[in-house]
């Protein structure tokens, strides 16, 4: 899904993961959600063949996932977490209505905020190459299992 752009699929795909983890995520490891999502993407990539390069270094900063496509195609991947209520208690798997809409409005902007920081930090620069394309991937995970991945193909190759 990630290769074809399909980010309906990919979220379905994600979100199926975490759905059947979805409980046994430790208490302990709570603190550390965005980690915890990379090393879910990590092993499904490893385990699919592929290589994936987690907390890559560049110029001005650190991003979280690096991904080539099979044809080339260049995934600069930015993690965030967002917790369904304020006081991150997200040991609730069901939610309301007006939570999903609140929760689903605050994956936007964490998605608008991934993307932001991709473009500031200049995250895409070092693999930009006549010919390739890169595109500027937000992963956001909200609760334990909705997923919103958005795709921007980077202009500046």
């Amino acid at each position: 899904a990630l290769t074809r752009l399909d980010a309906a699929g990919f979220q379905k795909a994600f979100s199926d993961i975490l759905s059947e983890l979805a409980d046994e995520i430790p208490e302990k490891y709570l603190e550390f959600h965005e980690a915890y999502y990379h090393s879910i993407f990590y092993m499904v990539a490893k385990i699919a063949g592929q290589k994936v390069t987690l907390e890559v270094s560049v110029a001005e900063g650190r991003f979280d996932a690096y991904y080539q496509a099979p044809d080339g195609t260049r995934f600069v991947i930015e993690f965030k977490y967002c917790p369904w209520q304020e006081k991150d208690d997200d040991t609730k798997i069901t939610y309301s209505d007006a939570q999903l809409k609140k929760l689903s409005e605050d994956m936007e902007k964490k998605a608008d905020e991934a993307t932001r920081q991709i473009e500031t930090r200049n995250y895409a620069q070092p693999y930009r190459k006549p010919g390739q394309t890169i595109y500027k991937v937000a992963l956001v995970v909200g609760g334990r299992t909705r997923v919103l991945a958005v795709f921007k193909r980077d202009e500046d190759v």
